[in-house]
This record gives structure tokens, sequence and C-alpha cells, in this order.
């Protein structure tokens, strides 16, 4: 058994405790220290391997999580799919929701990926059309209290390294899906409008790689990171679903 490194509390401390120790203390903590890590390796544990697994479980615990709140099995999304949403509703949809998408880039500026995040401001102008080719615009501000909360939690989470990609992750792992259930629905049951309501959904309905930057984004994290995007993803989950609730509230859906 390997032994366990004990300081007591007068060398405890960040950098000060080994310049305390005499020279035969500090070799003993080296050589404690190292063993540890020989004895790690003789156990056939792989650093490496840890790190991944210690992702698996991340990436597991926020994937239920998303299927937990997913979007597809939404009323509002179903009634979408079905055609049976009036066209003022799929409005309302266009003028909230879109105050959401307009803060996006946020979380990749955050991320320090600003290319994806000129890609979500080029995003917002697709959106900008969807909402004007059903005469309205994106809300500055959100009537709907439930989106209201998904912006400010968006904002809050979009803050830090960690928290954004949780949330985010929360958002892009179902955009391809969603995006392509509205694109099917607005092709089968609201051909005869303005073709401009349909390109956002295009760019959308197909997988472009978010994520998995993102799985690579956490895969760099700490365990603590790791926890703060876990938590930030369920966060966002939910915020998404209350949203579209908020939404379907107004049309019985």
């Amino acid at each position: 058994m390997v032994p366990r490194l004990r300081l007591s509390k007068k060398v405890r401390g960040p950098g000060r405790g080994l310049r305390r120790l005499t020279v035969t203390q500090k070799r003993e903590t080296i050589v404690t220290a190292c063993a540890a890590g020989d004895y790690i390796t003789r156990l056939g544990v792989d650093p490496e391997a840890m790190k991944m697994t210690r992702l698996e479980t991340t990436l597991q615990t926020m994937r239920g999580t998303i299927r937990d709140f997913d979007l597809l099995g939404h009323p509002f999304y179903k009634a979408w799919s079905a055609g049976q949403l009036p066209v003022e509703a799929l409005a309302t949809y266009a003028r909230e929701y879109g105050a959401f998408i307009s803060v996006l880039d946020r979380g990749w500026t955050t991320l320090g990926e600003f290319e994806g995040a000129a890609i979500e401001r080029h995003h917002v102008e697709l959106w900008s059309d969807f909402a004007r080719n059903l005469d309205t615009a994106i809300a500055a501000s959100p009537r709907v209290s439930a989106v209201r909360a998904l912006v400010d939690e968006a904002t809050h989470s979009f803050a830090t390294p960690a928290s954004a990609a949780g949330a985010l992750y929360a958002f892009e792992v179902q955009q391809p899906s969603t995006a392509h259930s509205k694109l099917v629905g607005l092709g089968t049951h609201y051909a005869w409008l303005p073709p401009g309501v349909r390109p956002y959904f295009q760019a959308h309905s197909c997988e472009t790689g978010e994520e998995a930057l993102l799985e690579r984004k956490l895969a760099e994290m700490t365990d603590v990171d790791q926890e703060r995007a876990t938590a930030a993803c369920g966060r966002m989950s939910r915020a998404l679903w209350e949203a579209l609730t908020g939404i379907q509230t107004l049309y019985a859906c």
C-alpha cells in the first residue's frame, strides 16, 4: 500500500508547506507522490482512460436530462407537426423565442469560439426573416414570462465557460431534430406561407458539428467544471421546455 502524505498544519498551504520541510522531508514527500503515481500505473489504470470515463459519466447524465425534456415531445411542437397551430401561434413563437436565439452567440463567445458566434449572429438574421414573413419581429423584451426566464437563464449561463458549454449542449443536441420536424411541418401544413419562413430551419435541420465541439470542450474541463456544465444543462433543458409551455398556453394547443 502506498503511504498517504500528511502534512502538519504548520506546513500546509499553497506554496509554503514544502519550503518549510527539511531536505529529508522534502525527499520523502516527493518519493511518496511518485510512489502513488507508480501505484496507479501498476494497477493498470490509464489516467487518460479515467478522464474519458468521467466525461462519459457527465455526458450520460446530461443526455438523460435532455431526454426528460425532449422538445419533440412537447405539445406545442407536436401541434406544429400536425398542422394544428394557428398562424398567430407561429408568429408569437417567432417573436418571443427569437429573443433567446438572439443571445446564443454569447455562449460561443464565452467558449472562445468566435467563428461559431459569428455564425449564430447570421442565424439571427434568418430568424428575423422567419418573423418578418409572419408579419412580426423579434421581441426586444419577451412578453411571455417563461420566455423571459429562458433568456435570463441563457444570459446567466453564457457568462462562464463551464455553464455556457452545458447550456448550449442542452439546446444544440436537440436542434437538428426539432428544426427538421418544424421544417417538415411548414412544408406539409403551412406550404402557403412565404418561403422566407423556412431558411432558418433548413440551416439547422442537419448535424453541423456543434454537439461534437461541445463534447470536446467538456473533455478539457475539470471534474468541478463538468459538474457546473451538467447543472447548467439541466436548468436550460427545463427552461426551454417551459418557454414552449408559456407560448402554448396562449393558444391552448
